[in-house]
Order: C-alpha cells, then structure tokens, then sequence
C-alpha cells in the first residue's frame, strides 16, 4: 500500500495524523525503501493511491488482495 504523502498529499498532512512522524519528503523515501526490499517477493503487491477514489476503498482493494493471496472469500 503506498503512502499517501505519495500521490494523496492532502490526506497525509491531516489533523488525525497524530501517530506520523516523518515528513512527505521521508515518507516517501521510507515507502520506497520499503518497496524495494519486498519487491522480489512471490505474493508482493502494490496498491497506489491513483488506483482508489477513497481511502475507504483502498483498504476494501488492500483487503481483497489479502484474501486473493490467500485463497479466501471475502463473502461475495
């Protein structure tokens, strides 16, 4: 899942944003440390911001992926 200080900035710097401690410059750099250490990885995924309309959708997409890889329904 992608940060949102990576193409969702406005959503990243937001009041509820009590637990970040990182910049967006940071942010983004940790994400992209983080992609490259798992991209090799059988079951790896990305999940962009551009690819969702709401935050609630990106965790439905995030949720969906999970069950795909592991071969569960998610009740549809």
């Amino acid at each position: 899942m992608v940060t949102a200080a990576d193409g969702a900035e406005s959503f990243y710097a937001t009041l509820t944003g009590e637990a970040r401690y990182e910049t967006i410059d940071e942010a983004k750099e940790k994400d992209h440390l983080i992609r490259q250490a798992y991209m090799g990885h059988s079951k790896w995924v990305l999940i962009k911001n551009e690819d969702c309309a709401t935050f609630k959708d990106k965790i439905t997409k995030v949720k969906e992926t999970c069950l795909e890889i592991l071969g569960k329904s998610a009740g549809h």
